[in-house]
């Protein structure tokens, strides 16, 4: 993103405007992908077929997105998996103890 707002900062015209007001600020992975999607919006309508770095297409930051969106499901799923599990296991150990206690 910074590579592109350096690209097009004497240009006065949409490119200019269309990155001059993203921002990467995000302090949560659910924001970065956010962000990471206004970005490649932005680059798909500045110039998609500018090269941020050697091999750093919006073909391959699109697929990053893809992969890191797919991963945060599945951690998501794995933590539900996980309270789901732990609170089988909480109600057990109650009823140990209340079987014990009786």
């Amino acid at each position: 993103m910074a590579a592109a707002k350096a690209r097009y900062r004497d240009e006065n015209d949409v490119r200019r405007a269309t990155v001059a007001k993203l921002r990467a600020t995000g302090t949560s992975q659910a924001t970065t992908l956010r962000e990471a999607s206004v970005w490649a919006a932005a680059w798909n309508e500045a110039e998609p077929a500018w090269n941020a770095t050697p091999g750093g297409t919006l073909t391959a930051f699109n697929d990053l997105i893809a992969q890191a969106t797919r991963e945060q499901v599945a951690v998501r799923a794995s933590l539900n998996t996980f309270r789901t599990r732990a609170n089988k296991r909480n109600l057990l150990a109650q009823q140990l103890e209340d079987a014990s206690e009786a």
